[in-house]
């Protein structure tokens, strides 16, 4: 349309200087008039005397003169009239397209904004959309690292539990050995003595290995108990029973004998039950002595139960050592509270003021396990060495994993940052989004308002170019 508008106003313009040179041409006839005029005038006064005879002429030509110039004021009068509508409506015209090519012109930068911002949101429709897949692809690696993490902590808590358990038993292990090292070295010195002195306990060790062959049933010392406040009187009584073997019976007193006999071992003493259960109580216990505290065998308890009885019945248990001894002088064997023991008719007196139950019988059969001990402690030495090189190899695994868990922590923090800064940068494309959005809103709106512009511009263009026009005829028809 607006070219349509520009064709008819280039029309108008190439017929502008043909209007002009009518109209010149108008003014030239109108001056060649008035020469004509003037021609007449003089040639009239020159013809002064053809004057009257033409006068009447002459009037009627002024007439006709004066008619034709007010008719050509006439024609000039209308056609400036006509000229200035001319140009006041060719001026609205231009100002009318004017004003129509430049909001055709904001139209288009509209239209441009518009598509812009489209193709603004387009992009970051894509950028958004990209930036989720991003966003899931490092939550996923985020979820698989913190899988990691979760099992490298729990890898790293194993070895460090691993290795506590390992310190712990190498520490006990350090300790045991120490201790089966010395207890080791002191039963092989103990047994060295025993061995060399070739006393009792010897035998009792040697004879304690064939335990089951003999009937050996065990030591009077290991088969009776007895009250603590008289431990003195019944050590000092039974000393030399202590450590008498107890057998099943006679036959295995005989063949303890013969096997002591060919092995040659030092002194022993035996107690065979069977003579033990038929042993009978033969003195009895004077009853007017307020000093007696009563059979010694009284305070002396065994699950073979004569044997205290056959040890100790036939001593007397008294408060003080006058009485054991008057005692003693009446035949009695007796034993003071505080250890002091008398025999019959006073033959012999022995004394007991703390002494112990020696036995080295265990220190002997512990030397001929020694060996054994030995080798177990080499044996204990080198599972120390290897629990140590396994703590050590567990120490590194821990540095080793220590080192994949910062390694991790560290990357969960950069993914997490990453997601951040995605999440951020989405939320801000996503604002910018609904700001095109918007724009587009109001620019949608402008160029609604625009369009209204131009159609009302247009309407007005398509009522004026026809009046122009016809203007224009008309000066070209007075011209």
């Amino acid at each position: 349309m607006l070219g349509e508008f520009e064709r008819r106003i280039v029309e108008i313009k190439r017929r502008m200087p043909a209007i002009d040179g009518d109209k010149q041409a108008i003014a030239q006839r109108v001056e060649d008039a008035r020469m004509e005029t003037d021609r007449l005038k003089a040639a009239a006064d020159q013809k002064k005397a053809d004057m009257t005879e033409l006068r009447t002429k002459l009037d009627a030509l002024d007439a006709d003169v004066e008619k034709i110039t007010a008719e050509i004021a006439k024609y000039a009068a209308s056609r400036n009239k006509l000229e200035k509508r001319y140009t006041k409506m060719s001026a609205l015209k231009g100002q009318i397209e004017l004003a129509a090519a430049m909001v055709e012109e904001k139209i288009k930068t509209n239209n441009y904004k518009k598509s812009s911002n489209e193709l603004a949101l387009g992009a970051l429709q894509s950028e958004i959309f990209a930036a989720k897949g991003r966003v899931d692809e490092l939550e996923k690696s985020l979820e698989a690292d913190r899988k990691k993490l979760q099992d490298a902590v729990k890898l790293v808590e194993e070895h460090a539990d691993a290795r506590t358990g390992l310190e712990k038993e190498l520490a006990a292990s350090a300790n045991l050995l120490v201790r089966a090292e010395s207890l080791a070295t002191k039963f092989e010195e103990r047994a060295s003595v025993a061995k060399n002195a070739m006393n009792e306990d010897f035998a009792i060790a040697e004879l304690m290995k064939e335990k089951d062959k003999f009937g050996i049933v065990g030591l009077v010392h290991d088969l009776i108990t007895w009250d603590r406040t008289y431990e003195r009187p019944v050590l000092a009584a039974g000393s030399e029973w202590m450590k008498a073997f107890v057998v099943d019976d006679i036959k295995s007193m005989i063949l303890m004998a013969a096997y002591a006999k060919e092995r040659k071992l030092p002194r022993l003493k035996i107690i065979p039950l069977d003579v033990v259960s038929r042993f009978k109580q033969d003195q009895d216990v004077p009853r007017d002595d307020v000093n007696i505290i009563g059979r010694l065998s009284d305070f002396v308890h065994s699950d073979y139960g004569r044997l205290p009885a056959f040890l100790f019945s036939e001593t007397l248990l008294v408060r003080n050592s006058s009485s054991a001894f008057m005692l003693a002088k009446q035949s009695y064997r007796t034993v003071s509270a505080e250890g002091e023991l008398f025999e019959p008719a006073v033959g012999s007196m022995s004394l007991d003021f703390g002494g112990k139950i020696t036995d080295m019988t265990k220190a002997i059969l512990f030397g001929d396990s020694v060996e054994d001990l030995r080798e177990m402690l080499a044996k204990l030495s080198k599972t120390i060495e290897k629990k140590s090189a396994q703590l050590q190899e567990i120490s590194d695994r821990i540095v080793v994993s220590d080192a994949e868990k910062i390694k991790l922590e560290f990357g969960i923090s950069n993914v997490e940052n990453k997601i951040a800064s995605e999440l951020e940068t989405s939320s801000g494309k996503e604002k910018s989004m609904s700001q095109f959005a918007s724009n587009n809103q109001i620019l949608q709106s402008e160029a609604d308002l625009l369009t209204m512009q131009l159609c009302k511009y247009s309407r007005r263009l398509e009522l004026l170019t026809p009046a122009i026009d016809r203007l224009s005829s008309r000066l070209r028809s007075i011209g």
